[in-house]
């Protein structure tokens, strides 16, 4: 199965369309980049990141054209990482002086999807090395962030429920996976080593023991349903 799905009346070579320059792929076309590679900016733009293991043919055209793609990516003021090693390739937004217009509007993240990114990362550090797959369970992910966070102005089930919905996200990225076999169990992606850097986590653990010796709680996580 290529990248790339079309009708039966716009088949493309796909062996030539692979070539830069080749036949235009839609009225209009001024675009140089071969069909796969444009499949893998795609992708990457669209992120969170391309799998090289899921799109092997956008995946090998970024490798061969990557400093093409670097250069697509630094127009937009954006850093490409391609980690070869886990076959991940995505952007970021480049540290840029003031003014400078982003494409990538920061979202900030909730407490209990913190409390859930740094406890897959930290399990990624002492279950696994770079050759290691890891697991966790979606009880153990509640387990970890329920001894964490306080329910004295939020209740249990709301905050099992913030949990749960933090590990859907965690899952659709992906940044885990869940087994065939059980969906309540996760193959924890290494990607998750990009998202969270070492530097990072060591600051998001800093914050959570500033946040647990204050003794106090933003009201993100909050739950609709407590007010019924």
């Amino acid at each position: 199965m290529t990248d790339i799905e079309y009708g039966a009346d716009d088949r493309v070579d796909f062996e030539r369309a692979d070539e830069p320059e080749s036949d235009a792929l839609f009225d209009g076309d001024t675009g140089v980049f071969s069909v796969h590679v444009r499949a893998a900016l795609v992708r990457i733009s669209r992120g969170p990141y391309l799998d090289g293991y899921r799109h092997p043919e956008a995946w090998s055209a970024l490798v061969k054209h990557e400093a093409a793609a670097r250069q697509f990516f630094s127009e937009l003021f954006m850093k490409l990482t391609i980690d070869q090693s886990i076959k991940v390739a995505f952007h970021q937004q480049a540290d840029t002086p003031d003014g400078i217009p982003t494409i990538m509007p920061k979202k900030p993240m909730t407490l209990v999807d913190t409390m859930v990114l740094l406890f897959l990362r930290q399990t990624l550090i002492v279950d696994g090395g770079y050759e290691q797959r890891v697991f966790v369970s979606l009880q153990e992910i509640r387990d970890h962030v329920l001894a964490l966070h306080t329910t004295e102005r939020t209740s249990e089930a709301s905050v099992r429920r913030s949990i749960d919905r933090a590990t859907k996200n965690m899952s659709e990225l992906p940044i885990i996976r869940p087994t065939p076999d059980d969906p309540g169990r996760f193959l924890v992606l290494p990607v998750v080593r990009h998202i969270v850097s070492h530097e990072q986590m060591t600051a998001m653990m800093a914050s959570m023991a500033a946040l647990a010796a204050s003794d106090t709680r933003p009201d993100e996580d909050h739950d609709e349903d407590d007010d019924a």
